[in-house]
């Protein structure tokens, strides 16, 4: 059922309660470490570079340390004379071919 009332009539609001905080004091908190997750990827080009001078280091000590004497592909070892090939400049045709510098006569 609907309350009726006239316009008269004064409708009070109740009186607010009274509240007393009592001020109590905030804890307070102790701090936690929070583990960091790091970022090491700036690091990967200095460190591959120190591991390739460290390659690179031990080869140049390796190959010191054996008098440096060892012989390398296309080349003769100590003491031995390699052989010059015979090649005769008269024996060339250049005619019709392109070349780079003077074009000697033929006697």
């Amino acid at each position: 059922m609907k309350k009726h009332t006239h316009p008269h009539q004064e409708v009070l609001a109740p009186e607010p309660a009274e509240v007393t905080a009592v001020a109590q004091p905030m804890p307070v908190a102790t701090p936690v470490a929070i583990p960091v997750k790091r970022d090491w990827s700036n690091l990967y080009t200095p460190i591959a570079i120190v591991i390739a001078g460290i390659f690179v280091a031990g080869g140049l000590m390796i190959g010191l340390s054996h008098g440096g004497t060892g012989t390398t592909a296309g080349t003769a070892p100590a003491g031995a004379q390699a052989a010059a090939p015979s090649v005769n400049i008269k024996d060339v045709k250049t005619d019709g071919e392109p070349y780079i510098g003077m074009r000697m006569r033929r006697s």
